[in-house]
């Protein structure tokens, strides 16, 4: 046991000086030649395929009639190559970048139309209703001057003014800038006075409506009770003067209620277009509402 340890020191000793005494220090050392596949001729079938010499000639190896290009002395002309290609690119990139920029230009020129021809058909919009508030501001001022006849002038006044408060909130005379969007109600307390006006307006609108309706059927009666009476009177009377002067009472009577029926006409026209604006603006505050609400948050 003592004799093989000490046999294997002995052996690992020895191993360790013959590797120590090898150097290769005295021998002449020589570089091996570079090697070029190309100069090979043992390979001399194998490049003289068509599809690899006109590969080999799109790489710069070779040149148009075969041969090799020696890539140390045509340093000059791959430079010169390198660089048409750099400025081929350099080219290429610069134009599509100018594609690009004009495209962009005319997409925003595009977009900068678009832009305005909304802003303008807001500030028309804005401008047809505050000329429409004007005219019932107008109305409302030309009829509070002339003293009220009638129940329905009454009605008709009261309605105008509930429509004209309504309006001043609706469309203050205020100029906005271009760039701000309309939104004149601040609050929710302005959103419940609107309403309030609003439902005011329409009771006083169907008011006038209903007095409309009642004054016209009395004239109706009235027109029909005097022309029996006229009958009556005209069978008894011989006086032909008499009869002329009770038709003509009767055609006045006929011509005082169309003009009646055509100013109702006319009123009620006014009232179904006041309607469809107060309805716009009922649709603007319910979105409004709805943005302000804070169950949308």
């Amino acid at each position: 046991m003592v004799g093989s340890k000490m046999s294997k020191k002995r052996s690992e000793e020895y191993l360790r000086q013959r590797e120590n005494s090898f150097n290769l220090s005295g021998v002449h050392q020589e570089r091996l030649p570079q090697y070029n596949a190309l100069l090979d001729r043992n390979l001399r079938h194998h490049f003289e395929s068509r599809p690899l010499q006109s590969h080999l000639n799109d790489l710069g190896l070779i040149d148009q009639r075969g041969r090799i290009v020696d890539l140390d002395k045509q340093k000059s002309k791959l430079f010169i190559i390198d660089q048409e290609f750099k400025l081929a690119e350099e080219a290429e990139r610069k134009k599509q970048r100018e594609e690009e920029e004009l495209r962009r230009r005319v997409q925003m020129k595009r977009h900068d139309a678009l832009h305005d021809a909304r802003q303008r058909e807001k500030l028309q919009q804005l401008k047809e209703e505050k000329k429409i508030a004007r005219e019932i501001v107008e109305a409302v001022e030309t009829s509070t001057a002339v003293a009220p006849a009638s129940a329905g002038e009454t009605a008709l006044s009261e309605m105008n003014a509930a429509f004209a408060s309504c309006l001043s909130l609706v469309c203050p005379p205020i100029q906005y800038p271009p760039h701000c969007r309309f939104n004149p109600v601040r609050d929710a307390a302005d959103t419940a006075e609107i309403e309030i006006r609003l439902e005011e307006f329409f009771l006083h609108a169907k008011q006038l409506e209903q007095l409309f309706l009642t004054d016209a059927a009395e004239m109706l009666a009235a027109v029909s009770l005097e022309s029996t009476n006229g009958t009556e009177n005209d069978a008894n009377v011989e006086d032909l003067s008499e009869k002329t002067g009770g038709r003509q009472q009767q055609s006045e009577l006929e011509l005082e209620i169309l003009n009646l029926e055509a100013e109702l006409a006319e009123k009620n026209d006014l009232v179904e277009k006041y309607t469809e604006v107060v309805r716009g603006w009922e649709g603007k505050f319910k979105r409004l509402d709805h943005r302000m609400s804070p169950d949308r948050e």
